[in-house]
């Protein structure tokens, strides 16, 4: 989100200026899909590409910057919707939109549903083990209802259990009861992190029902958690869009040096602590905090790194060096190719799942595992293949969400 991205000439068209100004949001979500393809890529097939990622320099990897942006750019997308109509347009819109998720959520997890079951015993992950006591029918069945996911699609049914509550959200913000909306967003972080939620759940199981074996309401990122970050980006998307861009650089979100020197001396201390852990001593909960249920050290990081960025790309008259990190940043978020990534996300991060595991297989299979070059080849191979189809997609398939 920079100055220039958001002032436009008059004689732009307001559909133009509307998609100019989501440029870098667009460049930043196509970059963090790349960043958890490459994860996801080297948890299962290790190269030295993983030593570059920004996870290993804070307290937060891709997913929770994309829940943040995710966030944002829902309050910009549903605001019409809930004014024009209020909250049942507004919920109808959105199950509209997540139709598609949950359809990408049913056809990836059954391709690697049957593509685990037939490369059994080739091992594609060491941390997946095909269920073959269960019939495929049943299994197929538990696919459809989320008792069955597969590794590293979890961010999908996340998004289906957040955006189902957009409307409540913009009915509290549009009646000036933002009090109770951040309440209810701390309160929910706050069940999530003392395991209130766990506990009611595994005591309903025993107690009850056990729902496991037929669905599942959540993935391995915790709702409750995940909504202070969701909610919180929600919040911002809706403070820029009903204030206006200049007075949410003035007094919402003000760029302040001493909030930014403030943010790069936290930011180098998660990257010292990452960097030196064994040589330091630093405790894991600092580096490595879990992520199932967000902490406070990767709220922390999440803020510190996202104000670093809102600052570089649109802080005016910036000095040397900042000028240069700045300049690079925005030619990296305008990066045609990681725009279109971002903005066909949706089919991006579906996709990446699908791309990591026949890329697994074929290294599995071509007896591979032990050649590091050639596992390096493969994954550039399969990063560019899957940036190719996001084009391809983008070009010959716009509709396409």
């Amino acid at each position: 989100m920079s100055e220039a991205v958001y002032t436009t000439s008059p004689a732009i068209s307001v559909p133009a200026r509307k998609t100019a100004r989501l440029v870098h949001i667009d460049g930043a979500r196509g970059y963090l899909l790349i960043a958890m393809f490459i994860a996801h890529f080297n948890f299962t097939h290790w190269t030295p590409v993983l030593k570059f990622h920004h996870g290993n320099f804070s307290a937060v990897w891709d997913g929770e910057f994309f829940v943040l942006l995710s966030g944002f750019v829902c309050a910009l997308s549903y605001l019409r919707a809930f004014s024009k109509g209020g909250m049942l347009s507004c919920e109808m819109a959105i199950l509209k939109r997540l139709r598609w998720v949950y359809l990408y959520q049913v056809v990836v997890a059954l391709s690697m549903l049957y593509l685990f079951l037939s490369a059994w015993p080739m091992k594609l992950d060491a941390l997946y083990v095909p269920d073959q006591d269960t019939p495929l029918l049943l299994q197929t069945l538990q696919v459809l209802t989320f008792a069955k996911q597969p590794l590293y699609l979890n961010i999908l049914i996340l998004y289906m259990a957040l955006m189902l509550f957009i409307p409540v959200g913009l009915w509290l913000l549009e009646k000036k009861r933002t009090g109770l909306y951040l309440t209810i967003l701390v309160t929910c972080w706050l069940v999530a992190a003392f395991g209130w939620d766990k506990a009611l759940t595994t005591w309903f199981h025993a107690n009850v029902f056990d729902t496991r074996p037929y669905f599942a309401l959540t993935g391995t990122f915790n709702p409750l958690s995940y909504a202070v970050i969701f909610y919180g980006g929600f919040y911002l998307g809706y403070l820029y869009k009903t204030e206006g861009w200049k007075r949410f650089k003035t007094s919402i979100l003000p760029l302040s040096y001493p909030v930014f020197y403030a943010a790069l001396a936290v930011s180098a201390v998660f990257a010292v602590a990452g960097l030196g852990q064994d040589l330091l001593g630093v405790p894991d909960w600092l580096v490595n905090p879990q992520r199932a249920t967000i902490t406070v050290v990767g709220l922390i990081s999440l803020s510190v790194l996202s104000y670093l960025v809102y600052f570089l790309l649109n802080k005016n008259d910036l000095p040397r060096p900042l000028s240069w990190f700045g300049t690079a940043l925005d030619a990296v978020l305008s990066f045609p190719p990681l725009v279109t990534v971002g903005r066909n996300s949706l089919f991006v991060y579906s996709g990446h799942v699908v791309a990591v595991f026949l890329a697994s297989y074929f290294i599995v299979s071509s007896g591979l595992e032990g050649n590091r070059p050639a596992i390096l080849l493969v994954q550039f191979v399969t990063l560019g293949a899957l940036m190719g189809a996001a084009a391809l997609k983008q070009r010959y398939l716009p509709a396409l969400p």
